[in-house]
């Protein structure tokens, strides 16, 4: 049954695994969706305006440029989309001469005139490759421009607009402007993000592959496009300046984003290399690189992909993936040969095999072929590609086969393997667990992939105390008189045994009226059981044990203590001994294994002869002398056969002097203040118990002279 209830529970775990693992792709993994621009109707137009007063300000996207013939020039964002004049920020893109620039350009709203504009450009000739962009401005004609993470050369173009004028009329608008001819960015527009500070080049470049965080300080609006539905598009910074389009179009990302990410600048040799670990313990390593690239990431996403397009149905997928992303520089295309090798290890893993696709937006994963590594694999490709692996569950315990221990609990602990199911046999999913008794303890984990277990022998050698224990309540005190009685040792690993007769055979043949006990011992502990006399029920007869005489009540009755067995008197007592408070047959009966035996006895109270000279009795003195002559100094009560006596002493106006318990304490005629008592009179009261446990009072006078 516990065999079946392991697999049961482990099924449901995997079968979660593999629901959520190959049928549960993530549609906005990476990059996930993009905003797409044909026309104006396709363009956000942002809702309220964006937190910037002046510098410094940085602007950051990314973007697939696909211009048409006619194009000459187009948005990105503007921060004042003013119909009637230039005013904010303009980022953009802006043919000139044939040759395509990335410009930022600030407006001081005075015409809708180039002239109104203050711009710097840089080349651009990355049409129709996804790429990151940024510029950072911190005053007119004071901008880094960043491609790819590469900061390139600016110019001026010649306009001699005053400079930034944030306030007046226009909303920000995304991909587009309204301005007359109304412009548009014929392509795609992602993760937009916008920030009231100048970014740092190691800020720009450590986020151009990787997530940015919502709360990353000084950030405005954030723009991640990956709606699936509706005309709204989420500020994710705040909320508070979502966009919608007239007609939303919306495609699958190609930008290369994960959630982790690292870079290593060019120029580079064969023997250069880029590494990436994640928190999942894979190590994914760029090396053997030929080609012209000045800047290299590689990234890791934590889910899996968009789609599973091209993947055998029967493989164990990872449930993350990886991407390359390499640019040869600011202002020319990627390289046509660009070739470099992929080295990947996990020691939770074998590599089985790998696929391979240009991007988020490559509908298709294709095989490629690998060459098998411990705990990994390498594989050669070219261009920038993204890669997810097929796996196998590689994975050791680390448990040894018996751990013997000397206090309790135990912990056990194993090695866990990320995002895969672990269970205990205590029913425990954690990599670390505390067992508190000896057993036989098992592990198990696994995925869909696969499940491997393991086990471990527990011995805790503390607590013998109690195993002898049960060994008498087990064996003797159940023996039911039949003897000769056959003892079994207690079968305790790492554990020996020693009986009466020092031996330490497995068992040992008793007799009534034998004492037995055994002894056991380890490395840890020694404990000895109680000695017990056998009991033989022919030989034993219960004697209830009575005063003599009986003078008064109430009365302690006493029987001999009788090996296990239950002592039950006529009074409803149990154990060794009842108090009597009045005549009566008094009966006690022993129960054990053996039968049932009893005794009676009338109780009563003695003939008075028996009890003469057994009265109680009191001297009280009329009257004391405290002058220190040791003649008569204390006033002392003398009695016998008494009980529970107390004196206590008052002047004439009735303030308590003197108090006593203790017949063998007088009074020294020493007030409370410690000063002498005056001569005269003073009252006593006296109780007391007698004889016969009456309760009596005495109140009289002493002098004091």
């Amino acid at each position: 049954m516990a065999d079946y209830l392991k697999s049961l529970i482990l099924a449901i775990l995997f079968t979660i695994c593999f629901c959520f693992g190959l049928a549960g792709q993530v549609p906005t993994a990476g990059s996930g969706n993009t905003l797409e621009v044909r026309t104006i109707e396709n363009t956000i137009a942002v809702g309220a305006n964006w937190a910037l007063q002046s510098y410094p300000i940085t602007v950051t996207a990314w973007i697939y440029a696909d211009p048409t013939s006619f194009t000459s020039k187009m948005p990105i964002v503007y921060s004042k989309d003013d119909p009637g004049s230039n005013r904010g920020f303009q980022f953009q893109l802006r043919k000139i001469n044939s040759n395509w620039f990335l410009d930022f350009s600030v407006g001081d709203g005075s015409s809708l005139t180039q002239n109104s504009l203050n711009s710097v450009i840089a080349p651009f000739s990355k049409i129709r490759e996804w790429t990151h962009v940024a510029a950072v401005a911190t005053a007119p004609q004071t901008v880094d421009i960043y491609i790819n993470g590469l900061l390139v050369t600016t110019t001026s173009d010649g306009n001699i607009g005053t400079g930034y004028v944030a306030t007046g009329f226009g909303l920000p608008r995304i991909g587009g402007s309204m301005q007359p001819g109304m412009v548009i960015f014929p392509g795609f527009i992602d993760e937009v993000t916008i920030f009231n500070s100048a970014r740092t080049v190691a800020q720009i470049r450590e986020f151009v592959c990787k997530q940015l965080p919502v709360g990353a300080p000084n950030l405005v609006a954030y723009y991640k496009m990956n709606e699936l539905t509706g005309a709204t598009f989420i500020d994710s910074r705040s909320g508070n300046a979502a966009g919608t389009a007239t007609i939303p179009l919306r495609s699958v990302s190609g930008a290369a984003i994960g959630d982790h990410s690292n870079f290593l600048l060019g120029p580079f040799s064969p023997a250069d290399f880029l590494q990436l670990i994640t928190v999942y313990d894979d190590t994914i390593t760029f090396d053997n690189y030929v080609g012209g690239a000045q800047i290299i990431y590689l990234y890791s996403v934590n889910s899996l992909p968009n789609h599973l397009n091209g993947l055998p149905q029967t493989t164990c997928i990872l449930e993350r993936y990886f991407g390359v992303f390499t640019t040869q520089s600011a202002n020319a295309p990627n390289p046509t040969i660009n070739s470099y090798r992929i080295r990947y290890s996990n020691p939770n893993y074998f590599g089985q095999d790998n696929f391979r696709r240009l991007g988020n937006d490559d509908p298709l994963w294709a095989t490629i072929t690998i060459q098998p590594q411990p705990n990994g694999f390498n594989f050669i490709t070219n261009h920038n590609r993204e890669f997810i692996l097929a796996k196998n569950l590689n994975w050791q315990s680390n448990l040894p086969d018996t751990i013997i221990s000397c206090t309790s609990p135990v912990t056990l602990t194993t090695d866990s393997v990320p995002g895969t199911p672990m269970l205990w046999s205590t029913g425990d999913n954690t990599s670390s667990i505390s067992v508190a008794q000896s057993g036989l303890y098992w592990v198990e984990i696994g995925d869909s992939c696969g499940s491997f277990s393991d086990s471990v022998h527990v011995f805790i050698l503390s607590g013998l105390a109690n195993a002898t224990q049960d060994f008498l309540d087990s064996q003797v005190r159940n023996a039911n008189c039949q003897y000769p009685l056959t003892l079994v040792a207690p079968a305790l690993p790492f554990v020996q045994h020693q009986w009466p007769d020092a031996s330490n055979s497995p068992t040992y043949i008793a007799n009534a009226g034998d004492q037995i006990f055994i002894t056991l011992f380890s490395d840890c502990d020694t404990a000895t059981s109680d000695t017990i006399l056998l009991p033989q029920a022919t030989n034993w007869q219960p004697i209830i044990q009575l005063p003599d005489p009986i003078c008064t009540f109430p009365i302690d009755v006493f029987a001999q203590r009788h090996p296990y067995a239950t002592m039950t008197w006529s009074t409803s007592d149990t154990g060794t001994t009842t108090r009597i408070f009045e005549s009566q047959l008094l009966r006690l009966e022993v129960v054990d294994s053996c039968g049932i035996q009893f005794d009676e006895q009338m109780i009563e109270l003695s003939p008075p002869s028996d009890c003469a000279g057994l009265a109680t009795t009191l001297y009280i003195p009329s009257a004391f002398t405290p002058n220190g002559d040791d003649t008569n100094d204390i006033f002392l009560v003398s009695g016998t056969r008494l009980t529970e006596f107390q004196i206590t002493i008052f002047d004439r106006w009735g303030q308590r002097l003197f108090f006593s318990d203790d017949i063998q304490k007088g009074w020294d005629g020493t007030m409370p203040n410690g000063n002498l008592a005056q001569t005269g009179v003073y009252t006593f009261v006296i109780t007391y118990r007698d004889y016969i446990n009456k309760y009596q009072v005495r109140e009289g006078v002493v002098t004091l002279f």
